[in-house]
């Protein structure tokens, strides 16, 4: 049997890159309107916690994230991802840092810390890593678009293009990832030691914490989303001559899937499936119907007037 050749995205056919394409410009989309549909909740929420604080800025960096990865799905050239490339790193690692914070802020919840006491060294680390990492882009004129692909990043053919992926954007990135994993499980576990030594207040505690309960999908969300595309660019990254793995295609296309689509998943947990969230948009919807209808009637007594 003849070993199938590893592809790069040079090898792909123009089907298979408006395939990238598509699935970007979907998922990007919706997580913009999630994204949106999370922050515009902020105006009716009376709870104002720390907690939905950081979901509304995570939910910030989210839409400028799947923006980006929008814009560049269907604006190509190199002149273009010099400008976009510094700003998308700078939302996409902040969407990280912010998605490592909440989940930090979880366990130092749950297991009964002063977690008010690290909002400011979140607000430190989760802006202040991005901008400098976004600086290096810009001051290094290193960004452009990848060889052959739809992504605007730091191509190969750049000096020194490794340490400087490593740098700005994988090295944190990884240690997110690990970080998040690690602290969803301790979160867990401090979450169901705490119900089940408090059994006779449970329900008192659930609808307590059910915002911090809620907030667990959100790390182990950003943990499932961005495994392909961390798999991808491991590989990626230890290939030599701009040869990749057999399938790179597939695993390429799940991270144009999962990469920008944690504004619209979060939206799901925080919109969709928050009872009273939810009521309010679908009242938002119903008078905005009423509204449209009511006006069309008016306008149809107008022509029956005339």
């Amino acid at each position: 049997m003849s070993q199938v050749p590893p592809t790069t995205p040079n090898d792909w056919t123009p089907n298979e890159h408006l395939g990238i394409r598509i699935a970007v410009t979907i998922t990007g989309s919706l997580s913009m309107l999630g994204s949106l549909l999370i922050i515009s909740s902020w105006a009716f929420v009376q709870a104002r916690s720390p907690a939905r604080k950081l979901v509304i800025i995570l939910s910030f960096c989210d839409f400028f994230t799947a923006l980006g990865y929008f814009i560049s799905s269907n604006v190509s050239s190199d002149t273009f991802c010099k400008v976009q490339t510094p700003i998308m790193i700078f939302f996409a690692l902040a969407a990280t840092l912010w998605t490592c914070a909440v989940s930090l802020h979880l366990y130092f919840s749950m297991s009964k810390r002063n977690a008010l006491s690290f909002i400011k060294y979140y607000h430190i680390v989760c802006w202040g890593y991005p901008l400098i990492s976004a600086t290096i882009i810009l001051a290094t004129g290193s960004a452009g678009q990848v060889n052959g692909s739809d992504w605007c990043f730091i191509p190969k053919t750049k000096p020194h293009w490794r340490p400087l992926r490593l740098i700005t954007f994988y090295v944190p990135l990884w240690i997110c990832w690990i970080v998040t994993a690690v602290f969803y499980v301790l979160t867990k576990r401090a979450l169901s030691y705490y119900l089940k030594y408090n059994s006779l207040m449970k329900s008192t505690l659930q609808k307590e914490f059910a915002l911090e309960i809620k907030l667990t999908a959100i790390p182990l969300v950003f943990i499932l989303l961005r495994l392909p595309g961390s798999i991808f660019r491991i590989i990626d990254f230890t290939c030599k001559n701009n040869v990749c793995i057999e399938h790179g295609y597939w695993l390429s296309m799940l991270q144009a899937i999962g990469d920008p689509f944690q504004g619209f998943v979060n939206c799901i947990f925080y919109v969709f499936l928050t009872k009273f969230v939810r009521e309010k948009y679908t009242n938002v919807v119903l008078n905005l119907c009423v509204r449209f209808q009511g006006n069309r009637i008016n306008e149809n007594d107008n022509l029956i007037k005339a």
